[in-house]
């Protein structure tokens, strides 16, 4: 059964942990494949599951099966992967450009730009009023500590309202992300 399983890994068993390596290994396999579409990033994926595993397994819990709790592993393991590449992506993607494109966009007479940067405009609306004001700060150029100061909120809060709206407007407007990235940079 799985409970003495647990507790033979908890004790250091290399033997245990051998053996839910080669019971699980192909099925990790296949849920990060699924995941992530690359054979060579569900490798990777594997490996830091079972070194989480190694690595917590005094915190395992007996009355849970090896199964479930190795699985919770790999999600957190496929979360922290995907934040850290969506991450890694807006990080190196030049702001420079970004603000280039913006003048560009705002010179170019294009309807449909045009058009999304109206409705996204239009749509601060739908926001808490005050997440309406953090991003109307934003807008206006204040850094989030001083949008902080502002509005007597932490740092945090304007960090956490910022993503909030982010993710509000995206849904609402259903528009390309870049565009609703670039009204962010405009004015």
């Amino acid at each position: 059964m799985d409970t003495a399983l647990i507790i033979s890994l908890q004790n250091g068993s290399e033997e245990s942990f051998k053996n839910i390596y080669l019971g699980y290994h192909k099925k990790l396999y296949f849920y990060f494949l699924k995941k992530t579409e690359s054979p060579s990033l569900s490798q990777d994926l594997i490996q830091e599951t079972f070194i989480k595993l190694w690595r917590y397994r005094l915190t395992l819990k007996t009355d849970l099966s090896v199964s479930l709790q190795l699985f919770r592993i790999a999600r957190t393991v496929a979360i922290d992967s995907l934040r850290a590449n969506a991450r890694n992506r807006m990080e190196s993607f030049p702001t420079a450009h970004i603000i280039e494109l913006s003048d560009s966009v705002i010179e170019s007479p294009v309807p449909e730009v045009s058009q999304a940067i109206v409705k996204i405009r239009s749509s601060l609306s739908i926001l808490p009023p005050v997440r309406r004001k953090v991003i109307e700060q934003k807008l206006e150029g204040f850094s989030n500590p001083e949008i902080a100061s502002n509005l007597s909120i932490s740092p945090k809060t304007v960090a956490n309202h910022l993503n909030k709206a982010f993710h509000q407007l995206k849904k609402h407007m259903e528009l390309p992300i870049f565009l609703i990235v670039l009204f962010f940079f405009l004015d």
